[in-house]
């Protein structure tokens, strides 16, 4: 009995809810691997969604041998869906919800896409802006506070950690630099580690603690004037030159009223920032050293050249024609096949292909499978795949075998090591005994010699 175009709708449509229960699949694992204990819920979801996959699987292979793709395709798209298929994917959405609800702090949807090329030829990173402000807003460096007026664009992106608070009163100017620094790393550690959990940024707790010890400390020395002043918010390095400030005008003019706490709140504004500033730039030191060097690579470069290098990029950056390998995810009524980061923003072209991902490697071994990106391809080695399909050659998989990919490769490898195995020396084969005939023979031949006088006997 032939099956029905309702049925037909179904089943094509079943094969992407299966694809998004294994997204589902791949994010609990990722999930398992950080938070052991999951709620049973999440494993009774999957357990009924996997269920329905594998009833589904199975019609669909009957039903694909019946109807081209094409035609269940072009009939599935005229068609309403009801019955089983609504079930799939009512209960692939209650599992979503479940692990939502259970780690509220996991990007889900960002973790079960896979990347695709935007066409977003996004700049880098570009802080000559926030540069030029940090000249204008009194900016200190850990090291050389003295000629930061200076400082270099790339000295600014390479000394970035190295960031203090400044000395005496913040200005707005300052408190809007620091704030506008702050957001524009943290969106950068967002697009530039698409594939990582979002950098912990220091809150400056320890430092503020220590800023309080150490102004405690200046003001309780005995009968000396205190190196620090609360009202004027000044550290002095010596006691002549705090005596100094405390018989002046400005001092006398400010020191009426309450006197102000040692660390104030704009204080620890600033300890906050300064220190989340230094945490994102350390944590972004791989991307950092790209840049400096892309700067280093373009200052060598003619005006001619810098043109050419330009439009390269530009060419580069626009997509090809070549469908990538992706999977879909079906939200609603929609499927989406570009790659978002945490922020559920699409991560720039750029940004994919510096993870190489834009690269793919085919291994003939695991069945013409296309890997995306070199890491993917070099983590593969080791994997039941490949030693699978070394297997279905007769071959035993060994490191010596990680970077082979095709079968012919394959073959020659393992025939040289079956060479080198047979001529290395085995004491059990090798070894030289003297027969009762005076006759020295390796182990080999004289069990052969046994066994020929063992069958000539019978």
């Amino acid at each position: 009995m032939p099956i029905s175009a309702q049925e037909i709708a179904k089943l094509f449509d079943a094969r992407n809810a299966c694809e998004a229960y294994d997204l589902l699949e791949v994010a609990v694992a990722e999930m398992i691997a950080e938070k052991p204990s999951l709620p049973a819920e999440i494993a009774n979801q999957q357990h009924r969604v996997a269920l329905l996959c594998d009833k589904a699987i199975s019609q669909r292979k009957d039903l694909e041998t019946d109807y081209s793709p094409d035609e269940i395709q072009r009939i599935a798209k005229k068609l309403e869906l009801s019955g089983s298929v609504d079930q799939q994917w009512a209960t692939y959405s209650a599992g979503l919800k479940v692990i939502d609800a259970s780690f509220p702090d996991t990007a889900l949807e960002a973790m079960t896409l896979k990347p695709a090329p935007v066409d977003d030829n996004a700049p880098v990173l570009d802080l000559h802006d926030l540069h030029q402000r940090f000249t204008q807003v009194g900016g200190r460096l850990a090291r050389g506070s003295a000629g930061n007026a200076t400082v270099t664009y790339k000295e600014y992106l390479v000394r970035l950690d190295e960031l203090v608070p400044p000395v005496g009163a913040v200005s707005q100017a300052m408190l809007n630099y620091l704030e506008d620094l702050l957001a524009r790393l943290t969106q950068f550690d967002l697009v530039a580690r698409p594939f990582n959990e979002p950098t912990k940024v220091d809150d400056g707790t320890a430092e503020m603690a220590k800023l309080q010890a150490d102004r405690e400390a200046m003001t309780q020395d005995g009968d000396q004037p205190p190196l620090f002043c609360s009202f004027c918010r000044k550290t002095f390095a010596s006691h002549p030159q705090a005596a100094s400030h405390y018989s002046g005008k400005a001092h006398k003019k400010r020191a009426q009223g309450e006197i102000p706490q040692l660390v104030t709140e704009e204080d620890r504004n600033v300890i906050r920032l300064t220190a989340g500033i230094r945490s994102l730039r350390k944590n972004l030191n791989e991307s950092f050293d790209a840049i400096i060097s892309d700067i280093d690579r373009r200052q060598g470069l003619s005006a001619a050249e810098l043109e050419l290098d330009s439009l390269i990029e530009s060419a580069q950056a626009q997509p090809t024609e070549k469908k990538p390998t992706v999977r879909k995810i079906r939200q609603g009524s929609k499927t989406q096949q570009v790659m978002v980061g945490p922020d559920n923003q699409p991560v720039p072209y750029w940004i994919w292909k510096a993870q190489g991902l834009h690269e793919e490697f085919p291994c003939e071994i695991c069945g013409g499978h296309v890997f995306q990106g070199l890491a993917a391809f070099e983590q593969h080695f080791p994997e039941r795949r490949h030693a699978s399909g070394l297997a279905k050659l007769g071959i035993a998989y060994s490191p010596a075998f990680d970077g082979v990919r095709t079968i012919e490769a394959a073959k020659k490898l393992w025939a040289s090591l079956q060479a080198q195995e047979a001529a290395r020396f085995d004491p059990r084969r090798d070894a030289e005994v003297l027969t009762k005939d005076g006759v020295v023979v390796t182990r080999a031949q004289l069990d052969k010699q046994k066994q020929r006088a063992k069958l000539g006997g019978q």
